[in-house]
């Protein structure tokens, strides 16, 4: 969210914030109301009120209004709203008007459990700084003023001149209009005790139009689910303008429904409990309300950022029905306030007592409470990670029990480094890869000109970047292509060669409990080959990987001769090697789509493609002992030769083995055999896999990649990208459909 300076012009545009790819999508549009409050030196307290249309392609386009403007103010470029762990919200803009790092806010998507979000923003010091902050609700497209009818409990901020002054109180409902009654604060405030409205016209998509006592007109909005109200007076006719949000108060909640934790936003308005001067966000919490009537505040920065020092108040907490108090023990014996709504989810900071002081102060202070995850994780049963047509770093998965896709655009969606903040994708990506943990986590690597990142899912489906080579001690960026290995122990290698020509793992271990030393670094060029005195390989080309049932670890690509050189460890990586295998093997030279596999027989097969694109297996097994065989598969299956610079393989759940690449029409072709074919007389096939498909059926012409898994009977996987679009088409095969399909995931799949 952009928190911009609200100006008072009235001949700007409405705005029409940034517009995102069309390719990202929501499964519904939104409709947004954002009641707020803006200070900056030259305009002072402005109260202002939102309205956006969070459309289905993300563009999100409405009007800000001010005191007594006919029509927006100055346009502001929201680019998206990001959901994050821990109820918060992440508010994209590319206008600059806060520092990313000065901008909280949380969620405000009902269907989640979150009826009442807010944002704050807030730069500089004193009277010469600026902040933003506001009340966020989904409005509500089928209220009427009956769902209104009632008591509610109002936190209300009046403007007047140069001032600002929160109170508490209510405001009774009819469906004919209500009664705003305040509660007074300091001595000498000049806010007004009570005061009448009535209801004008239809209400309009949870908007109610209203016209107070003194002839000002308002406008009162109600969200969809129908407990939270916030409401705004811009009419400037009484020389004062307000603003204010309004829950329905607890009356039935018990401990265990109050006991939680809370997001909380602050706007101090009194120098008394603050060193800022008004105007600024002098402070946001987390809170947490144990069962046992004990109590933990903590900077909400620092735990949105993942590096919490400690509780800055803590102590005891009593509950009565809605009304909480909160008493610090700590230090110097503070004391707050918090009226908490009737369904338990949303809230206001309706006090703050520090020290000596005789009445509590009332800040402008809004809650949100933390929805506690279901406990169900995510069933990932595929995924795929490419770079778009944009160079855009998307991982897909096919998630289970749905049977349905994700996607998520990693340099957007994810979360930056905590330790490295401004550590993100801001290259554009020179190679992915994903691989799934031992323990079932999803990670990504990404890699650019300048580090290596990686992301990891957490069990509510949110990434989190970690900078790898710059928090890693010696580490180097990689500057070739990527390949990813899981040895026999679990433990997985991201593998390259780096701008001088050294090969480097990032190896992750998934056993440390805080994760935190889970990655480390080693450089197998200076730390093995060349004290032994072997030279290190010069790649030319991708990078492929395999491991064998004695966890034998081996980095392989072709030299410019086409050779096949290999990087290997027979011990887990104790010991490195380099070898050339096409001089141990007798591999004739090949020019592109290496890849490899081992056999539950522990067969090595390594193939890839010569001049004329035949199909060429060197392959080993133990019976040779020290010899290795070459097949010219396209030779012995009478096939097509394939094409291009990417192949891929796989063995089947049932056994058979596959070599999966692209002929020269485009068709995707696969090169298969299956344990007793000699027993019928049989050899390698190849069948080509999309010849019978319609001209407009998708096929994927690059980055070919492949999985298999025991699901639907057995499936067969193999996806990549459309090279004119970037989209990741998928090709598989269901033994109980028992015939191949494809599928462009990048138009069926949810953004997440």
């Amino acid at each position: 969210m952009a928190f911009q300076e609200f100006c008072r012009a009235r001949s700007e545009p409405e705005f029409l914030l940034e517009r995102l790819e069309d390719r990202i999508v929501l499964s519904a549009p939104t409709d947004i109301a954002i009641v707020g409050l803006s200070y900056d030196a030259t305009n002072g307290y402005v109260p202002y009120v939102q309205e956006l249309l969070w459309a289905e392609d993300r563009s999100i386009t409405g009007e800000v209004l001010t005191p007594d403007d006919s029509g927006p103010a100055n346009p502001t470029t929201i680019s998206d709203l990001i959901n994050a762990p821990a109820g918060a919200v992440r508010w994209l803009e590319s206008a600059g008007d806060f520092a990313p790092e000065s901008i909280l806010a949380s969620r405000f998507d009902t269907g989640a459990g979150y009826p009442l979000g807010w944002f704050g923003a807030a730069e500089g010091d004193g009277a010469a700084g600026t902040a933003n902050v506001g009340a966020v609700i989904e409005r509500s497209p089928d209220a009427t003023t009956t769902d209104l009818v009632g008591t509610w409990t109002i936190q209300f901020t009046q403007v007047l001149g140069s001032q600002v002054f929160t109170r508490n109180g209510t405001v009774s409902i009819t469906t004919s209009g209500g009664f705003f009654a305040l509660a007074f604060g300091s001595a000498g405030d000049p806010v007004f005790a009570g005061q009448g409205f009535e209801f004008v016209g239809e209400p309009d998509n949870g908007r109610f139009e209203i016209r107070m006592a003194n002839g000002d007109t308002g406008s009162l909005y109600l969200n969809a689910d129908k407990s939270v109200i916030a409401f705004v007076d811009l009419d400037t006719a009484d020389t004062d303008t307000w603003m204010g949000v309004g829950i329905r108060p607890g009356t039935d909640l018990s401990t265990q429904d109050l006991a939680g934790s809370y997001r909380a936003g602050v706007l101090f308005e009194s120098d008394r409990l603050s060193d800022e001067a008004e105007g600024d966000l002098t402070t946001a919490w987390r809170i947490d309300l144990a069962e046992d009537g004990t109590f933990e505040i903590f900077d909400l920065a620092e735990v949105d950022n993942g590096a919490v020092e400690g509780p800055q108040l803590s102590g005891t907490w009593t509950g009565n029905a809605g009304a909480v108090t909160l008493t610090d023990t700590s230090g110097v014996g503070t004391e707050i306030t918090l009226t908490i709504s009737d369904n338990g989810l949303s809230g206001i900071v309706a006090g703050i007592r520090v020290g000596t002081l005789v009445s509590p102060e009332r800040p402008m202070g809004l809650l949100t409470k933390i929805v506690v995850p279901s406990g169900t994780t995510i069933e990932t049963s595929l995924f795929a990670s490419v770079l778009d047509a944009d160079g855009f770093a998307t991982v897909f998965d096919l998630r289970q029990p749905d049977d349905t896709w994700s996607v998520v655009d990693l340099s957007r969606y994810a979360a930056p480094d905590p330790d490295f903040p401004n550590s993100t994708i801001d290259t554009v990506p020179t190679a992915i890869d994903t691989f799934e943990t031992s323990d079932g986590r999803l990670v990504a690597v990404v890699n650019t000109d300048a580090t290596l990142l990686a992301f990891e899912r957490d069990t509510q489906g949110f990434w989190q970047a970690k900078d790898l080579t710059r928090s890693l001690t010696s580490a180097e960026p990689i500057t070739s292509s990527l390949t990813i290995f899981t040895d026999r122990d679990g433990i997985a290698y991201v593998a390259g060669v780096t701008g001088v020509g050294d090969v480097v793992t990032y190896k992750f271990d998934p056993t440390p409990a805080d994760r935190e030393n889970a990655w480390s670094y080693a450089n197998i060029s200076q730390d093995h080959l060349t004290p032994r005195g072997q030279e290190t390989p010069v790649f030319v080309g991708p990078l492929m990987s395999f491991v064998t049932p004695w966890n034998a670890l081996n980095i392989a690509g072709l030299d410019a001769e086409g050779n096949i050189q290999a990087v290997w460890t027979g011990n887990g990586g104790v010991e490195w090697n380099a070898s050339n295998l096409s001089a141990i093997t007798g591999a004739p030279p090949m020019t592109s789509g290496l890849t490899a596999f081992v056999t539950t027989w522990s067969a090595i097969n390594i193939v890839g493609l010569d001049a004329d694109g035949n199909v060429l297996a060197t392959w080993w097994v133990p019976a040779f002992e020290g010899n290795w065989a070459v097949s010219n598969l396209t030779t012995i299956a009478a096939g097509e030769p394939l094409t291009g610079s990417t192949l891929t393989s796989f063995i089947a759940p049932w056994g058979a083995l596959n070599i999966a690449g692209l002929t020269a029409s485009g068709d995707v072709a696969t090169y298969w055999w299956t344990p007793g074919f000699e027993d019928d007389g049989k050899t390698w096939q190849v069948a080509n896999l999309t010849a019978s498909f319609d001209p407009s059926d998708p096929k994927p012409d690059s980055q070919l990649q492949s999985q298999t898994n025991s699901l639907f009977g057995g499936e067969l996987n193999i996806l990549g990208t459309d090279s004119d679009t970037g989209e990741l088409v998928r090709l598989f095969f269901r033994v109980q459909d028992a015939v191949w399909v494809s599928e462009n995931v990048t138009t069926i799949a949810d953004y997440v």
